[in-house]
């Protein structure tokens, strides 16, 4: 009786999120007309190119290393990447860090029409530096990097997403 009242109040709860317009996160598949995609402004071989890359790929982009083969340029610029002092200790050492990623991303087609226009993308994250000496506090920065390039490459895919529907 109570695994029946259960289930009918699941079923329920699906049929009205199905019905409210309810999507999964990144469920929202990108143009195909923007296939293949070129990026331009990165080296090839940045961290942050592998992780937009992969990026892409998992969202059913297909990319391409030739400009002339390309149907739509992601043009990236303006990298920055800023560590500043937000806590310092009673002896003076910074002990906590805003680590800060941003850049600025245009979309527009081989002929140069703008697809999108140049938006900001960014994240920031909080790191706090309190007695990792040595590769352990590396190894937890190196870490956090790498978050923060994943993020930052799916908050690129979904600035596209929002400016092309």
């Amino acid at each position: 009786m109570i695994f029946t009242k259960h289930l009918l109040l699941l079923s329920m709860l699906i049929l009205l999120l199905s019905g409210c317009g309810f999507h999964l996160r990144n469920a929202q598949p990108l143009p195909e007309h923007l296939n293949p995609l070129y990026i331009q402004g990165m080296e090839q071989y940045d961290q942050l190119n592998r992780t937009l890359r992969d990026s892409f790929l998992s969202a059913d982009i297909r990319l391409t290393r030739d400009r002339s083969a390309a149907a739509s340029i992601l043009v990236i610029r303006d990298h920055g990447q800023t560590r500043q002092v937000t806590t310092v200790d009673s002896r003076g050492k910074a002990t906590e860090f805003a680590l800060t990623r941003k850049l600025t991303v245009k979309l527009t087609d081989t002929d140069g029409k703008v697809l999108m226009d140049e938006r900001t993308v960014g994240v920031q994250r909080d790191w706090i530096d309190v007695g990792k000496d040595g590769l352990a506090g590396r190894v937890e920065e190196s870490q956090l990097q790498q978050d923060m390039r994943r993020d930052l490459a799916l908050s690129i895919l979904r600035v596209l997403g929002y400016a092309l529907q």
